[in-house]
């Protein structure tokens, strides 16, 4: 389906983490594989402050920026060299936000700064929260957009730092810790909780438009939701870990001591990939081995001329809901998914019906990764035509 095309998309510079508002993880500037054999190391700087495994470099005015526990470093890009450094006492919590000449960071020490980009100049901070600060900043709007630790999600003017507005208000209860990075589209805003729900606020009064059903995983934080068309995608954690209690938690003893059906790889100690791994390939796995027949792409102008496809058949009916919750049987465990598909209006959530027995299927996304944390988010690049945000990818 044709995708909505945004301005944010054509810029060359990775000013943001996810490189637009939409967070689609994709600019117009290409690297050629054809040239791999060329490419080498141009220079290296150590760096003696952490960085943060979810942190993304940013780029702009000649220089990269790097979120550290001791500050934000602006490094020249030719050369590496500093060009300068803002300190912090507590470290940041996660990428910069560079647009208009500055930059925008939340820190650990309740504070939200901007920077110019180009002296590492204070220009402003906002020092009213009641928490730190481990989302990256959206800046849409004039309004630098971010929600805190302390469950409120803040709405700064983007020359001055004054709140706009916050997301409940100073008199309503906070929401969970909100860990998860928004993104924009369309005058509405999207973020998730770890409250496990997901949320659309109105960009300019912050009235809230949508409040999601409560969301499966273990909790939503690190990344953030992508903007694909009329949906909004969000990456859960898997939810359910060794000697979790009986449930739909458990993993371990979830069979019951006669069942036929059993997971084999018990001993690997890798239980929350590796059961899912011998529900979709049971009886047996052989490595290696493709999730599902193999054929030529059936016409479809996403894809390049000769694209193979893989049915993904097995996936969807792992992620069906019959209505009944069974664990002796190797299919239909939609609690397990992690890759959340919201309607972007409305906050419903996504379903198919490819085999056509009337019963929701979720999307064919399974968990790889870590054995814990949450899903990287997928990336959307443009199709063969080059209209951009026209395909979603993300690992399986």
């Amino acid at each position: 389906m044709p995708q909505p095309l945004y301005a944010q998309d054509n810029l060359p510079n990775w000013h943001m983490a996810g490189a637009n508002p939409q967070r689609t993880s994709w600019v117009a500037a290409e690297v050629n594989p054809q040239q791999a054999d060329s490419f080498g190391v141009l220079w290296y700087r150590p760096i003696e402050a952490y960085i943060g495994q979810h942190v993304q470099l940013t780029t702009g005015y000649g220089n990269i920026y790097v979120a550290t526990a001791r500050g934000l470093y602006a490094l020249n890009a030719n050369t590496g060299e500093v060009t300068w450094r803002y300190d912090t006492e507590l470290p940041l919590g996660h990428s910069p936000t560079v647009v208009d000449g500055m930059a925008f960071v939340g820190g650990l020490d309740r504070r939200v700064y901007a920077l110019d980009a180009q002296t590492g100049q204070l220009r402003w901070q906002f020092e009213g929260a009641q928490a730190g600060f481990t989302t990256s900043p959206l800046v849409v709007e004039g309004m630098v957009l971010l929600g805190g630790r302390d469950g409120y999600f803040y709405a700064l003017d983007q020359q001055k730092g004054q709140p706009r507005w916050q997301y409940p208000s100073a008199a309503q209860p906070p929401l969970g810790p909100i860990l998860y990075s928004a993104a924009y589209a369309d005058g509405l805003v999207y973020f998730a909780a770890n409250d496990n729900h997901a949320y659309a606020l109105d960009v300019a009064t912050g009235a809230l438009h949508w409040r999601s059903q409560l969301l499966p995983g273990d909790g939503y934080q690190a990344w953030w939701p992508v903007i694909y068309g009329n949906m909004v995608v969000f990456s859960g954690a898997v939810g359910y870990r060794n000697r979790a209690d009986v449930g739909s938690n458990a993993v371990a003893d979830v069979m019951p001591a006669d069942s036929v059906y059993q997971v084999t790889d018990i001993g690997l100690n890798d239980f929350i990939y590796g059961i899912q791994r011998d529900d979709l390939f049971y009886p047996g796995f052989k490595e290696p081995q493709l999730l599902g027949e193999q054929r030529a792409a059936s016409n479809n102008p996403a894809w390049p001329d000769g694209a193979i496809e893989v049915d993904a058949g097995r996936a969807t009916e792992y992620w069906e809901d019959d209505g009944a919750i069974r664990f002796d049987r190797p299919t239909n465990k939609p609690w397990r998914r992690t890759t959340i598909m919201l309607d972007a209006v409305t906050g419903a959530e996504i379903t198919l019906d490819t085999d056509g027995d009337g019963n929701p299927e979720y999307a064919p996304f399974l968990s790889v990764g870590t054995k814990s944390g949450n899903q990287y988010p997928p990336l959307l690049m443009p199709d063969q035509s080059s209209t951009p945000n026209q395909v979603l990818y993300k690992l399986n």
